[in-house]
C-alpha cells in the first residue's frame, strides 16, 4: 500500500512537470489542451506547492506511537527518502514555471527567506533518518532553491534592459521597499555554498539598477559570491542535473546559468571572477544544451551590437568548437 500511495503521488508530480515541458512546443500534438491546464492551474499552483514544500521539510516523523506497530525503522526511512523526493520535485516544478512566468518581486522576498530558513535543503528536521547516499537528494533541493531564486531576478531581462538603456522597465526597478529587504536579507547569507549563485544575481541587479545607491552592498555581496566560488558551484550544479539526463529541466537550467555568466561576463571585470579557466568550463557546460546551441544562431541582431557582448559570444562560441573538435 504504501509503495502505491507514494507512487501515486509522485506521478501527479511527474504529470505536472510533463505539462510545463510541453504547453509551449509547438511540435506537441496536445500542445493547446496542455497550455488550457497550465492555465487553470496558474493563479494557484505555485502558492500551493509552496506550501506543500514548507509541510514537507517542516513535517515530524511518524512513530509507532503516531501510526502503529507497522511503522518500523525501515518505514520510516523509506518515508524520509519520499519527502525528499517529493521537495525536489515540487522546487522542480516551480523552477520551471518561473522560467515561463515572471516572478513578483514580493515572492522573490518571500522564497529567499523561506530557502534560507531551511538552509537550502540542508536544514530537514528528519536528516538523521538517513545516511549520506541520500545526500544527492538534498543538493538537488538546494540547486533548485538556487535556480528558482535566479530565475526570478529575471538577469535575462535585466541584461537586455541594460543594453537597450530601459532599466526602469525591469520589475525590480519599480520596488524599492523590496530591494532594500533584499538587500539585508542577502548580506546575511554566505555561508553555505548553494548562495553564491544568488548572491552574485542580486549583486548585478543591484548594480545595474542602482549603482550609486547600493555600492558598498554590492561589493560586499558580490566578493561573497566569488569567494563561495560561484563558477565551480555552478559547474557542479549542470553536471549534477545533466546527469539525470537532457530533459527540458537540464536545458532550461543551463539557459538560466548562461544567462547569469553572460551578464557577469559582461558586467564586471574578469580579474574580478576569479579562476578564469572555471568560468571557460562553465559556459562549455551552459553551451551544451542544445536549446542554447540553436539560439546563438538565431539571436536578434540589436543584442549583438554592443561590442562587450560581441566579444562574449565569440569567445563563447569559440569554446563550444573547440571542445567539439576535441571530443
Amino acid at each position: 500500500v504504501a509503495d502505491y500511495y507514494y507512487e501515486e503521488r509522485t506521478c501527479i508530480l511527474r504529470c505536472v512537470l510533463h505539462l510545463l515541458t510541453y504547453f509551449q512546443d509547438e511540435r506537441h500534438p496536445y500542445r493547446a489542451e496542455y497550455a488550457d491546464c497550465v492555465d487553470k492551474l496558474e493563479k494557484e499552483l505555485v502558492l500551493k506547492y509552496r506550501q506543500q514544500f514548507e509541510e514537507l521539510y517542516r513535517m515530524e516523523a511518524p512513530t509507532w506511537e503516531t501510526h502503529g506497530n507497522l511503522m518500523t525503522e525501515r518505514q520510516v526511512s523509506r518515508w524520509f527518502v519520499q519527502c525528499l523526493r517529493e521537495q525536489s520535485m515540487l522546487l522542480e516544478i516551480i523552477f520551471l514555471y518561473y522560467a515561463y512566468f515572471e516572478m513578483a518581486p514580493s515572492d522573490l522576498l518571500i522564497l529567499t527567506k523561506m530557502f534560507k530558513e531551511q538552509g537550502f535543503g540542508s536544514r530537514q528536521t528528519n536528516r538523521h533518518l538517513v545516511d549520506e547516499t541520500m545526500d544527492p537528494f538534498v543538493d538537488r533541493i538546494g540547486y533548485f532553491s538556487a535556480l528558482i531564486l535566479v530565475e526570478g531576478m529575471d538577469i535575462e531581462s535585466l541584461h537586455k534592459c541594460a543594453l537597450d538603456d530601459r532599466r526602469e522597465l525591469h520589475q525590480f526597478a519599480q520596488d524599492g521597499l523590496v530591494c532594500q529587504d533584499m538587500d539585508r536579507v542577502m548580506l546575511t547569507l554566505g555561508d553555505i555554498p548553494h548562495h553564491a549563485p544568488v548572491l552574485l544575481a542580486w549583486a548585478l541587479l543591484r548594480h545595474t539598477l542602482n549603482p550609486e545607491e547600493t555600492s558598498s552592498v554590492v561589493r560586499k555581496i558580490g566578493g561573497t559570491a566569488i569567494q563561495l566560488n560561484v563558477f565551480q558551484y555552478l559547474t557542479r550544479l549542470l553536471r549534477s542535473l545533466a546527469s539525470g539526463g537532457n530533459d527540458c529541466t537540464t536545458s532550461t537550467a543551463c539557459m538560466c546559468v548562461y544567462g547569469l555568466l553572460s551578464f557577469a561576463l559582461t558586467s564586471l571585470e574578469l580579474h574580478t571572477l576569479g579562476n578564469q579557466q572555471v568560468s571557460k568550463s562553465l559556459s562549455l557546460g551552459c553551451l551544451a544544451a542544445p536549446h542554447l546551441q540553436s539560439s546563438h544562431y538565431t539571436a536578434p541582431s540589436d543584442l549583438l551590437q554592443p561590442i562587450l557582448f560581441r566579444m562574449l559570444i565569440c569567445f563563447l562560441l569559440f569554446v563550444f568548437i573547440y571542445y567539439h573538435v576535441n571530443e
